[in-house]
């Protein structure tokens, strides 16, 4: 019984809080502008009726192909407010529009006044009327501003709360302003024409919390003061216990009293607590010397009796002031006691006004003033009006804004730059800057300028440090600043907002990339709906349709009225199919009940793992693997399984592995090394499959079986004689590889010594040495070495190159002719560009043979990316821009005569690889609609004709036909880039693993803050098992393990331009004019900060700091960024861990000719090992690259800025003595 109790009660706590609303928090940033939303005419009669006696009519419009519904007048909101709702309503109007809540006779009314001063803002007033029921109020009493939030905002969907204590108005989730009410509204009424596109109430929990307010420093009772009367006839000062009352006769001199604050109670806020302020009265603040800053009058229309606040200068005895409410938002003073405030600050003053003696918030008005420290404070009344007239001060509090030292005593800019070069952190200097942002002058351009380069200093500087959501959190602490007029369109946010992005998506943080989502579409609000929306915001508005389109199904956005967003879904289609998604899911339930011993039964069993196909990685949802490869990933990474796998099977995995040893049994080892991951059994096989493929002469495949053999073994014997190995298949490739064995090497029943096995490696290796600082796969053949003597260059001759620059508006750095080249060195060296192929001959320097490439006039197709050469025997294989589309050729390498050319189904995916006597090439096959299929292709090299092929995945075509991919060739795979996924394969065509990178798809340079043409498109760099991948349109360069696709880490670098490639052990990039070394001994993320990208201004504010740049996490980290002296094309890793580039530099700031020199880097640390002038080289006007090596020498193609496509070949090497 008590059991059956206790359930149910638990069941009602449960069913309770399911009930729950959901928090202010979590639809604050709900923008109402998806089409399920809109409110129509007829939706807006359920909700209003007009009010009696007033104009009040709905009406529909349009705005493009959707339905509005129209308000027009004065309307009655019909439901009651209850508790736990919010009204939520975004309208779009060019006039006022105003709500009256009331409870009884008293309530507030919030005003929004769209084009006041240049302004859209909202005030808050106490209202008062004289009978319950009337929608109109007879009194008003402002009370609060909203400070230009709204005007940084933009308009959009609002809250309005009410928790039974205030009411509170949001633009999404920024606090605008707030008033004091007691219990819920009784009443509502709306007076607007606007068009509506949505208005509801919706459950919500909690309030937003009140904005911080200055200290307060002192409150003080004016009575004891020590006042300085001037009065005339008719005029009096008299103290009252804690107050005082300054007086004057009717058409009498008026007068003023004056006090001197205490010593301990400076600052720049002085609040006034006013029992009776009549009109041609007021208060004033002066200096310490007595001088005026400002007064604050009481002044009143002749045409009405209200009375109303005017800031003035000193001395003015104006008591005058026009009141309308529809044209600007009146600051009306109440009948009970007065709360108003001045605020000194820099050259400018404003003043503020509070419901409560406690939030305070400043009028939109601003004067110039000397901007002292208010020192004294007074009471005045004016001369000569036609009735008496009186103040009574009772209370004083002075409050101090938090402000650095020397605010207002020195240039703002000097100020805000000690505010950015002074201690504390992100959110100290932003609350600094916002603090200084409420006391100057934000009509003045140049104020806002130096607020917005002080709000881009910060978030520059916040990147650089790695700091998490940067963006976010320095965009809501900008819109939050008091700003009358908008400056956050002026800090360029879109780098923040890509490194944040990104970073979420790497970390699969859906739930706060959607409410990152949700803020930009609440930015962007109405004004995108309506194109409004300004020039400066649409990158970010592109941006946002971005991140919407990449969050997963279950964190999908709402349609919005108004985007782009489909453009942006990712390419490539899901390429998982149901077998592997079922085979995947049943292993996983097993592990997940941690029944191992299960899961090892269903791993080892019968079914064929290479034929079940791609399955989703349970861990990364970006990943797709060859269910074998997911398997071996699950063992490596799940203790317990592997634990199981090699204490209840290894016996099993033994007994296999015999079996297929004595049998000779091909099928049978490859069955082992894949369905027991993890043991020696499988190691062994891997270690034994490697020896068939050494001894057939299949190297590449031979280093894959070793490289998955160590990855299995953890012994160190068994791991010495696979490096020995897999540094005897390298040397067969003409590649050093590994350390020098030490000890005994056994091959086969021979045991070789470490000296004659060195001999042997060195021999091989040299026999089959590649010549070509470009050709092969792995990161830098570049045999060159700093020499001991100076350089020289030997001009060989012209290279031309007919092809027209690519459409749209290229950045002048951008050498686009140099990245349509290659240079590549066999036995000759061969110069192939969009138009020809010439070879040269080596030592000598004269022209072989030239052979036009069939070029078509205007042909853009894979644009500024060069063609790759590869040789098979006396064949040489090309990719050519033809006519139509891309097609494979072959010439003869002697005479370069075409043999055949070939358009390969309906266009060339990648350049040719070659693997021993074998072609391979992706292709691309159009499948309808707007669909392209990838193809893994096997070409006969004798004929071109395709002999096997292997689909691989489907994208999105988007390039009209074309899909260009860049791929490498490492051990017994290819990896390669294309259309944002990066992937995988066997030499044989099967997929191990396919990845969608983070990717933003390229647009035009006026569309992407860095302009996508700027990125280079080259094969992803390998170093070992280490895969470096990046291609345009990526922020960030991606480390994969291999093996399985697995993300080791990542290094975000908004302003990457090329992955240079690997030398040694650091990953080299380039940024511009800049190289960038990226450490990669552990698997970590780093964010690096975006130097080049600085406000315009002021100078003084947004200069970087000497040697700030990148912070690290450890792990995968910029490592040391050296400067080039200008951008090149000429650059070159070196596998001893260099770095090697050609550039032009200065030697002295006149007008004396540059220098062109040969500069080597250290991969380790980014020094400049040497740096060597190249005599015979001008560098006037001069473009560099491409580059290749050749043994002792460099060879380099050199243009001009005026002709690019006209490139002249040098040889560069060491200067020979006489």
């Amino acid at each position: 019984m008590i059991h059956a109790f206790f359930c149910a009660g638990i069941v009602a706590l449960a069913a309770e809080a399911a009930e729950l609303p959901p928090t202010f928090d979590e639809i604050c940033w709900v923008e109402s502008h998806s089409p399920q939303s809109l409110t129509s005419a007829t939706k807006l009669k359920e909700l209003f009726e007009p009010v009696e006696g007033f104009e009040g009519k709905f009406e529909n419009s349009s705005h493009h192909e959707y339905s509005l519904g129209q308000m027009k007048g004065l309307f009655r909101l019909k439901a009651a407010w209850q508790p736990e709702t919010a009204l939520r309503f975004s309208h779009r109007t060019y006039r006022h529009r105003r709500f009256f809540l009331w409870r009884g006779r008293e309530g507030a009314a919030f005003y929004h006044h769209p084009q006041f001063n240049n302004t859209a803002g909202w005030a808050a007033y106490r209202i008062f009327r004289d009978d319950a029921g009337k929608p109109l109020p007879t009194r008003w009493e402002a009370v609060a501003y909203d400070e230009g939030r709204v005007q940084q905002m933009g308009m959009g969907t609002h809250l309005l709360l009410c928790d039974g204590k205030r009411l509170t108005l949001t633009r999404g989730g920024i606090w605008v302003l707030a008033v004091p009410f007691e219990g819920w509204p009784d009443e509502v009424f709306v007076d607007c024409d606007a068009q509506v596109i949505s208005w509801e109430f919706v459950p919500c929990r909690g309030m937003p919390a009140l904005p911080p307010t200055p200290e307060v420093v002192s409150r003080i009772g004016p009575g004891p003061l020590d006042w300085k009367v001037e009065t005339g006839e008719g005029g009096s000062f008299n103290r009252d216990g804690p107050r005082v009352v300054l007086s004057a006769a009717a058409n009498k001199p008026g007068g003023r009293a004056i006090a001197p604050l205490p010593a301990d109670a400076v600052g720049r806020l002085i609040c006034f607590e006013l029992e009776q302020a009549d009109r041609g009265t007021g208060v004033l603040v002066a200096d310490a010397d007595g001088n005026e800053i400002c007064r604050l009058a009481v002044c009143g229309d002749q045409n009405r009796p209200e009375r109303a606040w005017n800031l003035c200068g000193p001395g003015d005895n104006n008591s005058n002031l026009w009141i309308d409410m529809k044209s600007y938002p009146v600051p009306f003073i109440g009948e009970g006691p007065i709360r108003v405030g001045i605020l000194v600050g820099d050259r400018a003053a404003k003043f503020a006004v509070s419901p409560d003696g406690e939030q305070w918030t400043c009028y939109t008005q601003v004067i110039n003033c000397s901007g002292k420290m208010p020192a004294q404070l007074g009471v005045y009344c004016v001369s000569h009006q036609n009735s008496a007239r009186s103040i009574a001060l009772r209370g004083v509090q002075v409050r101090r804004p938090k402000t650095a030292p020397k605010f207002a005593e020195a240039p703002l800019s000097e100020y805000f730059r000690s505010v950015l070069e002074g201690p504390g952190g992100t959110a100290e200097k932003l609350a600094l800057i916002g603090s200084a942002a409420a006391m100057i002058n934000g009509y003045d351009g140049g104020n806002r300028d130096l607020l917005a380069g002080a709000v881009q200093r910060v978030l520059d500087d916040a990147v650089a440090a790695g700091e998490p959501e940067t963006f976010t959190r320095t965009w809501l602490s900008a819109v939050g600043m008091s700003c009358p007029q908008r400056f956050v369109h002026r800090v360029r946010w879109s780098t923040a907002l890509e490194t944040e992005a990104i970073a979420l998506i790497y970390r699969f943080d859906w739930a706060k990339l959607r409410r990152l989502a949700e803020i930009l579409r609440s930015w962007q609000g109405t004004r995108r709906f309506f194109d409004d929306l300004p020039e400066e915001e649409r990158p970010l508005a592109r941006l946002a349709d971005w991140i919407e389109s990449v969050l997963p199904r279950q964190w999908a956005m709402p349609p919005r009225l108004r985007g782009e967003g489909g453009r942006y879904r990712p390419l490539l289609l899901s390429p998982a199919g149901k077998e592997g998604f079922n085979a995947m899911t049943e292993l996983l339930s097993t592990i997940e009940g941690k029944a191992y011993r299960e899961a090892c039964q269903i791993i080892t069993g019968p079914a064929e793992p290479t034929a079940i196909g791609l399955t989703p990685d349970p861990q990364d949802p970006r990943l797709f693997c060859d269910y074998a490869v997911a398997v071996r990933g699950l063992i490596e990474r799940n203790a317990e399984l592997r634990s199981v796998m090699n204490v209840e099977f290894s016996q099993l995995a033994s007994l296999r592995l015999q079996t297929a040893v004595n049998n000779a049994d091909h099928d049978g080892l490859a069955d082992v090394a894949l369905q027991f991951v993890g043991t020696p059994a499988a190691s062994e096989a891997r270690y034994r499959l490697g020896d068939q493929s050494l001894s057939s002469g299949r190297f590449h495949e031979a280093m894959g079986h070793y490289r998955l053999a160590l990855r299995d073994t953890a012994e160190a014997r068994q791991i010495q004689g696979i490096s020995a190995r897999m540094r005897l298949a390298a040397a067969m490739m003409g590649v050093d590889y590994g350390e020098p064995v030490r000890e005994a090497v056994r091959l086969g029943n021979v045991e070789v010594q470490p000296a004659e096995f060195e001999g042997i490696v060195e021999r091989m290796r040299r026999r089959s040495r590649p010549r070509s600082g470009g050709v092969t796969g792995r990161a830098g053949s570049v045999l060159m070495k700093p020499p001991a003597g100076p350089l020289t260059g030997r001009r060989w001759g012209q290279v031309e190159d007919f092809a027209s620059a690519p459409k749209g508006t290229l950045p002048r750095e951008l050498d686009w002719a140099a990245r349509q080249m290659g240079l590549f060195v066999d036995s000759s060296l061969l110069c192939v560009s969009r138009s020809n192929i010439t070879s040269w001959k080596l030592g000598e320097g004269r022209s072989e043979w030239t052979h036009p490439l069939e070029h078509a006039a205007g042909n853009t197709s894979w644009p500024m990316i060069g063609p790759r050469l590869v040789r098979v025997e006396n064949a040489i294989f090309v990719r050519r821009a033809a006519k139509e589309r891309p097609d494979l050729a072959c010439f003869d390498a002697a005479n370069g005569k075409l043999k055949w050319s070939v358009a390969l189904n309906d266009g060339l995916g990648s350049d040719p690889i070659a693997v021993g006597r074998e072609l391979l090439v992706f292709t691309v096959q159009k499948v309808f609609p707007q669909k392209l299929q990838l193809i893994f292709s096997r070409v006969d090299v004798a004929t071109g004709q395709i002999v096997a092929s292997q689909p691989l995945m489907d994208f999105l075509d988007v390039w009209e036909g074309e899909l260009p991919c860049q791929a490498v060739q490492v051990d017994d795979k290819i990896v390669a880039t294309a259309g944002g996924a990066v992937f995988c394969c066997r030499l044989d065509g099967r997929l191990q693993w396919v990845r969608q990178q983070v990717w933003i798809p390229p647009r035009s340079s006026e569309e992407q803050p860095r302009p996508w043409c700027l990125q280079k498109h080259d094969p992803p760099a390998v170093h070992e098992s280490l895969v470096a991948a990046f291609q345009p349109g990526m922020r960030s360069v991606e480390f994969l393990d291999l093996v399985s696709g697995r993300l080791l880490g990542f290094v975000i670098t908004p302003q990457i331009d090329q992955v240079v490639g690997f030398a040694g052990n650091r990953l080299v990039v380039r940024a511009g004019n800049e190289l960038w070394g990226i450490g990669t001994d552990a698997a970590q993320s780093v964010v690096v900060r975006p130097q080049t990208e600085r406000a315009e201004k002021p100078e003084a504010v947004v200069a970087s700091r000497s040697g700030s740049g990148a912070s690290a996490a450890g792990g995968f980290r910029v490592a040391w960024r050296h400067a080039m002296p200008q951008p090149t094309e000429a650059i070159l890793p070196c596998p001893s861990g260099q770095v090697i580039y050609i550039a032009a530099r200065r030697l002295t700031e006149d007008n004396a000719p540059a220098i062109v020199e040969a500069v080597w880097v250290e991969a380790v640390g980014g020094q400049i090992v040497a740096r060597k002038a190249i005599e015979g080289l001008t560098a006037t006007n001069s473009l560099f690259g491409p580059m290749c090596g050749a043994d002792q020498s460099l060879l380099l193609l050199v243009g001009s800025q005026d002709q690019p496509q006209q490139r002249a070949l040098w040889e560069i090497s060491e200067k020979k003595a006489p």
